[in-house]
C-alpha cells in the first residue's frame, strides 16, 4: 500500500467483521473525517414490502455539511431473510432501499450489513452524466467487506474518500460525490489488475523451461494462468482447502516453501500438476482427495473437489518432457497478482457492479493481451452494449413467438423483469426454453454470458411474479447452457476462455459443500472457422436419418453431464454419428471449417423429436465479428467468401460483411440478428450489396451509430443493427439513433427508448444508409428532387490525386528541385508543383513549396520516354541514367524500396499508371478527401495533387459556389462516411450523389459573380478581410437556398450542420 491512510483504513476494514458498526463509525468519523450524525431515518411512508427488508431503521451515520448541501453516510442493517446466494446480502433489497432513500439523500454512500454485522457492502450510486428518467437504471457499485475478503483493493479505494484530501473550499456535495464515483470506478481496478497481469505473464513466459517455440511458450503460459485464476475464483466458494485454510493457492505455496515433502523439488511439477491432473481432474473421475483424506495426495494438495471439464485435462504440452516452471515464478505470482486483488466469482451486470476482479476480466485479458485484439480486428464489447443487444434480440424473439402478448408488456418484462401483466406466462416460459441462440464469432464469450444472464433473470422473474418455472438458479443455468446457447470461434484459446467463464457462472450458483463435476462444453462452444463451410440449408432426412439426428442431440446432451469412462465412450459415439451425418448432409468444406449442418444438426432439422421450434435455424444470432480489412484476406479466402456469400460479398469488403451473410443463412424464418460492427458498410461502396440484401430480404428494427466514439477503447466506428429474417413490409420504419456522447453507453436502453426516432425504411437507399431525423430526411428528399446528381452531369468527372508508393523518393523540396535542375536542366520537365491535402483551403490553394518527380509509366497511352521501348530493364535503366542523370542519381539510393511497391509503373523509377495526367494541367476544382467543412478551391496552374485530394477538371464557377455553400455541406454531412473529430470522407460515391440544380442564366450569373469576387479576395498575398468574405458567403448561401426553394425551417436545419 502506498500511504499511511491506506494502511489505517486497511486495519479498520479488517476489524469490521468482528466489531461491526463500531468499526464502520471509526472509519468514517476518525479516519475519513466525516462529521458524526447518528440519527435514525424514518421509513413510515415506505411500502411495507420494502420496510420488511430492514432489521431496523436506517441510520444517518455521518455527513459533511456545506453551504451547497450535505453529503451523507447512511448505514442500513438488513433483516435476516433479506439474503441471497451467493452473498449474505441481497442486491435486489439494496436497490429497493436505495431507491427510497435517494430522493431525500441524493448525495450519499450507503453502508449495508447483514443482520449479524459481519458482512458489509459499501454502496455507491453513480451520479448520472445526464438526467435519468428511470431511477431503476442507476448504476450501483459496491465494495464488499467480510471475513473472507481480500481488503487491499478496498483499502486503496476507500482511502480516496478522505475529506482531508479535498481542499476545504471544494467540499461541495457534488465534488464529494464525484470523488466517491472515482473511488468506486471498477475500470481503475481493472486497469491496475491488467497491468499487473501483463507484467506477471511476461515474466513467466521468460522463465518457462523446456520449450523453444515462442508460440508454444505463450500457449503454455496462458493455460497455466487460466488454471490458476480459475482456482483463485473458486476459492471464493470455499471448496478448496489445505491445512484448514481457504486461501488455497497461497496456503499450498507456503506449505511447499515451509515444509517440502520428501522428493519435492519443484512447485509446478510436484504440487500443481498433482492438483490439476490428479485432484481437479483424473482418469478415474472421482474425488480422490475426499476418498483418501489422509493419503499421499491430501498431504500434498489438501482437499479439492473433482471438477471434470476441459480446463484440467492433460494437453500435449503438459506431458512434454522437461517442460516446467521455476519456483521463483510463483513467489512473484502469489504476492503481486493472485492475492493482491479482491476477486469475485460473480460477473457484474451493467447496473450492479462489484469493485473487484470478476470473471469477465478473463475475457478482456484474452482479447487485449493474448490475441493482440486490434491486430486481429477483435474488440471486447462493453457489458452495457452486450446487455442492450441481447435484450433487443429477446424482445424481437418474444414478439414473434408470443403474438398474444402486447409489445409494451414484453418490453417491460425484458427491460424491467416485470412479468405481472403477461397474459400467458407459461407460453413466454416455453418460448424462452426453446430459444436457440448462437454467437458465430464468440471470442471469449461476452455474448454467451450476456444471454445466459438475461435468460436466467427472465426465468427468475417469471417464478417470482407468476410462480412458474420452479427450480434452483444452478439448474436453470445448466438447462440454458444445454438447450439454448451455441458458440463457435476460430481461436481455440478464445473458446477455452468462453467455456471457463460459463463454468464459473455455474459454480457461483451451486449451493452446497461439494460441487458437481463441471459440464463438458466441447459440443456446445466449438472451435472452427464459421465462414468457410457451405450454407447450412435445412436438412431433409428420411425417417432413419431423422433418428440419427435425434440420437446425435441426445448423445450431446448426455455428454454435457458425463465424466470418466462414460465421457470417453460418448465422445467416440458422437464422433462416429457425426461422421455418418456428414456423409449425407454436407459437402467437403476444407480444413478447420465448422460444418453447421452437421455439428449443430439438431438446429437445422425441421421439427421432429429434437425440439427445434417452428422452422430450422437459430432464433437469435448475436455477435461482434472481427473487423478485418480486405487487404489482410488471402486470395483463397476471398474466392471462398465470394462463393459462399454472393449476395453480400465484394472483393474489397471487410470480413465482418461475410458474417452478415452467414447470419442470414443460420437464422430460421422470423429469426433475429443483433450485430455490432463497423459502420463503414452503411455508406461505403463495398457495403452496397449488403445494404441491398438487407433492405430487400429482412426487416430492420434498429440501427444505432456511434460514429467515432471510442466504445471499445479504440476508434472502430461501431454501429448496432437489429434485424429479422422476414420480408420488409410497406410503410415500415426503422428505430434510428446517432450517439455522440460516450456516457450514453452505460444507459443505452433508456436513451434509445427516449431519443431514437422512427425513420422510414424506404429511406435506406442502396447508395448509402444515412440515419437522419424525419425533418432532415424530408429535406434530403427535397434536395434530391430539386437537383441532378453531380455524377450524372455530362461535364463532370472526378479524379483522385497521385499515389507515388514511396513519397520519400519522389517528393522533394524547393532546394532539391533547384539542385537537380542545376545539375541537369532537363530535370525541369518532369518536376511539377506538388499539392497535399492540407494545402487545399477554402477558395484557394496554398502551395508549401514542395514538388514531385513525375515520371509517368511507360505503359500509359501517349507516353514515349527514351527508354519506354527498351527490350530489357537493364537497357531501359541505362537509357534513363543517360537521359536524366540528376534524377537517376537522386532515385537510385531508393531503388530497393521502389521495387517493393505494388503500384509502380513499368519500371521501378516510374509512377503507377494514370490515364488523366492532362486533367492536372488545366483549370480544376480541387478538394480534400478528409474535411470538417467546405474546402473547395479553383486552380488554373499545372499542379499534381497527392492521393488525399480529388479534382474535377472544370472552371465552372457556378459549381464551385454550390460546393462551398451550406446546402452542399449539409447534404454531404448526412451521406458521406463520418470519421474522427467531426471529419467526413468526401470520396467519389458520396460526391456523385450531390444534387446540382439547373439554375436560370440570370441566377447562374449572379452566383458566378459572387464566386469570382470571393476568388479575387483570396488571390492576394495576405489573408482577406474576414468580414468581407463572410458578407459575400452569406449572400452566396442565400442565393443557393433560393435555388432549392428552401423554407426558413429547412434553412435552420442546414445551418445547424454547416461550418462556414
Amino acid at each position: 500500500m502506498s500511504n499511511d491512510t491506506e494502511h489505517r483504513v486497511h486495519a479498520l476494514l479488517r476489524q469490521i467483521p468482528e466489531r461491526g458498526l463500531e468499526a464502520v463509525k471509526a472509519l468514517f468519523w476518525t479516519e475519513l473525517n466525516y462529521d458524526r450524525a447518528n440519527e435514525p431515518l424514518p421509513t413510515r411512508t415506505w411500502p411495507e414490502a420494502v420496510r420488511r427488508l430492514l432489521a431496523e431503521e436506517p441510520l444517518l451515520l455521518a455527513r459533511h455539511v456545506s453551504p451547497l448541501g450535505t453529503f451523507d453516510i447512511i448505514a442500513i442493517r438488513l433483516a435476516p431473510d433479506a439474503t441471497s446466494q451467493p452473498s449474505p446480502l441481497s442486491l435486489a433489497a439494496e436497490r429497493a432501499i436505495v431507491t427510497h432513500l435517494m430522493p431525500a439523500h441524493p448525495y450519499a454512500l450507503f453502508a449495508f450489513s447483514d443482520a449479524d454485522g459481519r458482512t458489509w457492502h459499501f454502496v455507491n450510486v453513480q451520479m448520472p452524466s445526464a438526467a435519468s428518467t428511470l431511477a431503476a437504471l442507476r448504476v450501483i457499485r459496491r465494495i464488499v467487506i467480510g471475513t473472507s475478503e481480500r481488503l487491499r483493493t478496498a483499502a486503496e479505494r476507500l482511502a480516496m474518500l478522505d475529506l482531508a484530501s479535498l481542499p476545504a473550499e471544494s467540499r461541495s456535495p457534488i465534488a464529494i460525490q464525484q470523488r466517491h464515483d472515482t473511488a468506486f470506478d471498477v475500470e481503475a481496478v481493472t486497469r491496475a489488475f491488467f497491468t499487473a497481469y501483463r507484467q506477471a505473464f511476461e515474466r513467466t513466459e521468460a522463465l518457462v523451461e523446456g520449450l523453444d517455440d515462442p508460440e508454444e511458450v505463450r500457449l503454455f503460459t496462458q493455460r497455466l494462468f487460466n488454471r490458476l485464476l480459475f482456482i483463485v475464483f473458486l476459492e471464493r466458494k470455499g471448496w478448496l482447502r489445505i491445512a484448514g485454510r481457504s486461501d488455497y493457492l497461497r496456503a499450498l505455496w507456503e506449505s511447499y516453501c515451509d515444509a517440502p515433502l520428501a522428493g519435492e523439488t519443484n512447485f509446478y511439477a510436484d504440487r500443481l500438476k498433482l492438483l490439476f491432473f490428479s485432484g481437479l481432474n483424473n482418469p478415474g473421475s472421482v474425488d480422490i482427495t475426499g476418498i483418501t483424506a489422509q493419503g499421499f495426495l491430501s498431504a500434498r494438495i489438501g482437499q479439492v473437489p473433482y471438477l471434470n471439464g476441459g480446463l484440467f485435462e492433460r494437453e500435449e504440452l503438459d506431458d512434454r518432457l522437461g517442460v516446467t516452471v521455476p519456483d521463483a515464478t510463483f513467489a512473484d505470482l502469489v504476492a503481486s497478482l493472485l492475492y493482491a486483488y479482491n476477486f469475485t466469482v460473480t460477473e457484474s451486470t451493467p447496473l450492479d457492479v462489484e469493485v473487484a476482479v470478476d470473471p469477465e476480466m478473463l475475457g478482456r485479458i484474452f482479447e487485449e493481451l493474448v490475441t493482440g485484439r486490434h491486430e486481429t480486428g477483435s474488440y471486447y464489447t462493453p457489458k452495457p452494449i452486450v446487455a442492450f443487444m441481447c435484450r433487443e434480440a429477446l424482445k424481437a424473439h418474444l414478439r414473434d413467438t408470443c403474438p398474444d402478448e402486447p409489445p409494451s408488456v414484453l418490453a417491460a418484462f425484458v427491460e424491467e423483469r416485470d412479468a405481472a401483466d403477461l397474459r400467458r406466462p407459461e407460453g413466454v416460459l416455453a418460448a424462452l426454453r426453446r430459444v436457440r441462440v448462437c454467437d458465430p464469432a464468440c471470442g471469449s464469450g461476452a455474448y454467451l454470458l450476456g444471454m445466459l444472464h438475461e435468460l436466467v433473470a427472465l426465468r427468475q422473474a417469471l417464478f417470482a411474479s407468476r410462480a412458474v418455472d420452479a427450480g434452483s438458479t444452478y439448474a436453470r443455468k445448466l438447462e440454458i447452457i444445454q438447450q439454448n446457447l451455441y458458440g463457435v470461434d476460430i481461436d481455440p484459446f478464445a473458446v477455452n476462455i468462453a467455456r471457463l467463464r460459463l463454468w464459473l457462472s455455474l459454480m457461483v450458483d451451486f449451493e452446497g459443500a461439494t460441487p458437481p463435476p463441471l459440464p463438458n462444453l466441447e459440443f456446445k462452444i466449438e472451435v472452427g472457422d464459421s465462414l468457410t463451410a457451405p450454407a447450412p440449408a435445412p436438412l431433409q432426412p428420411d425417417l432413419f436419418r431423422q433418428q440419427d439426428v435425434a440420437r446425435f442431440f441426445e448423445l450431446k446432451g448426455a455428454f454435457l453431464r458425463a465424466h470418466g469412462p462414460e465421457k470417453t465412450q460418448l465422445r467416440a459415439e458422437i464422433g462416429a454419428l457425426k461422421a455418418s451425418i456428414a456423409a449425407w448432409a454436407s459437402e467437403e468444406s476444407g480444413a478447420n471449417a465448422f460444418d453447421w449442418a452437421v455439428d449443430f444438426a439438431e438446429v437445422f432439422t425441421p421439427h421432429g423429436d429434437v425440439g427445434v421450434p417452428d422452422a430450422p435455424g437459430f432464433d437469435i444470432i448475436v455477435a461482434n465479428p472481427p473487423y478485418v480489412r480486405q487487404e489482410l484476406q488471402t486470395p483463397e479466402q476471398k474466392a471462398r467468401y465470394r462463393q459462399r456469400y454472393p449476395e453480400v460479398y465484394t472483393g474489397t469488403a471487410d470480413l465482418y460483411v461475410t458474417f452478415y451473410g452467414r447470419a442470414l443463412q443460420l437464422l430460421r424464418r422470423g429469426g433475429v440478428a443483433s450485430f455490432i460492427t463497423s459502420n463503414k458498410w452503411l455508406r461505403a461502396g463495398y457495403g452496397k450489396k449488403l445494404r441491398e440484401h438487407l433492405a430487400g430480404s429482412t426487416t430492420v428494427d434498429t440501427i444505432i451509430d456511434f460514429g467515432d466514439l471510442p466504445v471499445f477503447g479504440a476508434i472502430a466506428y461501431p454501429q448496432i443493427i437489429v434485424f429479422r429474417r422476414t420480408a420488409p413490409s410497406r410503410g415500415a420504419t426503422v428505430r434510428a439513433l446517432t450517439v455522440d456522447d460516450l456516457s450514453v453507453v452505460d444507459r443505452l436502453g433508456e436513451v434509445v427508448a427516449t431519443e431514437a426516432w422512427a425513420q422510414p425504411s424506404e429511406g435506406l437507399r442502396a447508395d448509402g444508409w444515412a440515419l437522419v431525423r424525419p425533418a432532415v430526411s424530408e429535406l434530403m428528399a427535397k434536395l434530391r428532387r430539386t437537383g441532378k446528381p453531380l455524377g450524372e452531369l455530362s461535364s463532370v468527372d472526378i479524379y483522385r490525386g497521385i499515389i507515388t508508393g514511396y513519397n520519400q523518393a519522389f517528393v522533394i523540396d524547393g532546394a532539391t528541385r533547384n539542385r537537380l535542375i542545376a545539375e541537369d536542366p532537363r530535370s525541369a520537365g518532369i518536376i511539377k508543383p506538388w499539392i497535399r491535402g492540407r494545402d487545399v483551403k477554402r477558395w484557394r490553394v496554398e502551395s508549401q513549396g514542395t514538388y514531385i518527380i513525375a515520371i509517368p509509366s511507360s505503359t500509359d497511352a501517349g507516353v514515349a520516354h527514351a527508354w519506354s521501348s527498351a527490350v530489357t530493364e537493364a537497357e531501359a535503366q541505362s537509357t534513363f541514367a543517360r537521359e536524366l542523370p540528376a534524377i537517376y542519381r537522386h532515385l537510385q539510393p531508393y531503388e530497393p524500396k521502389l521495387r517493393e511497391r505494388w503500384d509502380q509503373g513499368k519500371f521501378w523509377w516510374e509512377l503507377r499508371s494514370c490515364t488523366y495526367y492532362d486533367a492536372f494541367d488545366g483549370p480544376k476544382i480541387v478538394y480534400q478527401e478528409i474535411a470538417t467543412h467546405q474546402l473547395f478551391a479553383l486552380s488554373a496552374e499545372p499542379i499534381l495533387l497527392n492521393n488525399k485530394c480529388f479534382l474535377i477538371p472544370t472552371d465552372d464557377l457556378y459549381l464551385l459556389g454550390l460546393l462551398n455553400a451550406g446546402v452542399g455541406w449539409h447534404f454531404l454531412h448526412n451521406t458521406a462516411s463520418k470519421l474522427q473529430q467531426g471529419a467526413f470522407a468526401l470520396q467519389t460515391p458520396y460526391m456523385e450523389q450531390l444534387p446540382i440544380p439547373d439554375a436560370s442564366p440570370a441566377d447562374r450569373a449572379i452566383i458566378e459573380g459572387l464566386v469570382r469576387r470571393l476568388l479575387d479576395l483570396h488571390a492576394g498575398a495576405t489573408p482577406p478581410e474576414p468580414t468581407a468574405v463572410a458578407a459575400l458567403e452569406v449572400e452566396l448561401n442565400a442565393r443557393v437556398y433560393a435555388l432549392y426553394d428552401l423554407t426558413p425551417a429547412e434553412i435552420a436545419l442546414i445551418e445547424e450542420t454547416t461550418a462556414v
